[in-house]
């Protein structure tokens, strides 16, 4: 496990896919955690990353950065990384920034991990992949890189499958 009292990660490989448990508080001074978490996946080759929430309490924006810090480089080599079994408050702040849109969030990790197994692949709409525009709530300060989206609410799809 990786972390302290105030949040950690637990880290397991299942069927090739790192997966990440994340427990407590994600916020400013945590966010080094999980950021140095996924740079070491990225730095053994892999590709394909899990990420649970169903421990996490709470996330900030700098939390949010740290996927948006990873996210293009994660699908360039043809990976992804999926989210699921998000608390409804650690969705929302996902879905007023417009994650829904850019990441691919599911109400259960088998949901995602079998989108993995099955090679499915996510299409983010609505961003502008060069720029990281989306709209133009800016995101991410204190982690690894400062990014802007726009929330635009144009994930309802998705947030009927979370609630």
């Amino acid at each position: 496990m990786i972390g302290d009292n105030k949040f950690s990660i637990q880290h397991k490989e299942v069927e090739q896919v790192d997966c990440l448990y994340l427990r407590g508080y994600l916020d400013a001074h945590t966010a080094p955690v999980l950021e140095s978490a996924i740079t070491n996946i990225i730095g053994k080759g892999q590709n394909k990353i899990l990420v649970n929430f169903s421990e996490l309490d709470y996330i900030s924006s700098a939390g949010l950065g740290v996927f948006m810090a990873f996210i293009e480089d994660v699908r360039d080599s043809g990976g992804d990384i999926k989210l699921a079994d998000m608390k409804p408050k650690v969705f929302s702040v996902f879905d007023l920034l417009g994650f829904p849109v850019l990441f691919d969030i599911d109400k259960e990790e088998k949901t995602a991990m079998n989108k993995f197994q099955r090679g499915e692949s996510f299409k983010p709409s609505g961003f502008h992949k060069n720029t990281g525009i989306l709209g133009g709530i800016i995101i991410g300060e204190g982690s690894k890189s400062s990014q802007k989206i726009t929330g635009t609410n144009n994930a309802q799809e998705k947030r009927k499958n979370i609630e």
